[in-house]
């Protein structure tokens, strides 16, 4: 990560996105400069770098597991999606 980062700021640099929504902790951590987990920021629209609004979700591999915890996840994940 620590070697392409400086790459994908720059390239959002230039293609300045209106929105973004990375997937699971460690994107949504980098591109939001923050240690909380997914499930503390995910379905909150931020603000990166000023310019970019940020909505971080749950990976979607995450979101294909079968267990209880991903039906939940599911229900939140379109809920939020279907908003947007």
């Amino acid at each position: 990560m620590a070697a392409c980062f400086p790459y994908l700021h720059e390239q959002l640099a230039l293609v300045r996105p209106r929105r973004s929504s990375p997937w699971a902790t460690r994107p949504s951590g980098a591109l939001l400069d923050t240690k909380l987990g997914i499930t503390k920021v995910r379905g909150q629209w931020k603000l990166y770098r000023g310019t970019t609004l940020v909505m971080p979700t749950y990976h979607p591999s995450y979101l294909l597991r079968p267990s209880p915890q991903q039906v939940e996840a599911k229900r939140q994940t379109w809920r939020i999606s279907s908003l947007s």
